[in-house]
């Protein structure tokens, strides 16, 4: 398991199957994520070729952990029967699943159209 820091996100690419010693080792870096004070989190998934209850347990306890700190995750690059393991649970409806990590990276970010100069108000007539 690796964990790496961009700016205010973090990204934790699980390895391999989630089994008892990848669950406590994830849950010491979402601890240590959190007293940093990290709440954007994304977990990569691309490695794990599938995900029994045990796994799926693990990642509702980080979500729930993680949005109760007031921070958010995501998780990304999920194969066929992981995604599939997540569509039947429903869970694809509270956690968000994208199908790389650039998009998953994104979905942190407020997009803003920028208003054509032309169209903006004044700043006159706002205040």
């Amino acid at each position: 398991m690796r964990k790496t820091i961009i700016g205010e996100l973090a990204i934790i690419s699980i390895d391999e199957e989630i089994g008892p010693e990848k669950i406590k080792e994830l849950k010491t870096i979402i601890q240590t994520l959190l007293l940093d004070n990290t709440l954007k989190i994304v977990i990569n998934l691309e490695c794990v070729g599938s995900m029994d209850s045990t796994g799926v347990g693990v990642i509702v306890y980080v979500l729930k952990r993680i949005r109760r700190a007031g921070g958010d995750l995501k998780l990304c690059a999920p194969t066929g029967d992981v995604r599939k393991t997540f569509q039947l649970l429903k869970l694809d409806r509270i956690i968000d699943i994208f199908d790389d990590i650039t998009l998953a990276l994104a979905s942190f970010t407020p997009h803003r159209s920028p208003v054509p100069e032309a169209l903006r108000i004044p700043s006159y007539l706002t205040e």
